[in-house]
């Protein structure tokens, strides 16, 4: 199979946690079961995203810490 290299549109979903680095593990352990590519990063310690290349074409999602919305 072929990977390219797809420059994502600035379009970002995003989700509210308040448990950021555990949603990122499970996630992460679910796509590796899969067989999925599983790609992550982090804004900052409130703001993470992910991304799985083969199944987001133009975004990637982001997941937030609730404390964000509260402040």
């Amino acid at each position: 199979m072929k990977l390219f290299r797809v420059k994502k549109i600035s379009t970002h979903i995003v989700f509210l946690s308040d448990n950021l680095k555990l949603v990122i593990q499970e996630l992460s352990e679910w796509a590796t079961k899969k067989g999925i590519i599983f790609r992550k990063g982090a804004w900052s310690e409130q703001e993470f995203w992910f991304d799985l290349p083969i199944i987001f074409t133009n975004f990637v999602i982001e997941i937030m810490s609730t404390s964000v919305v509260e402040e």
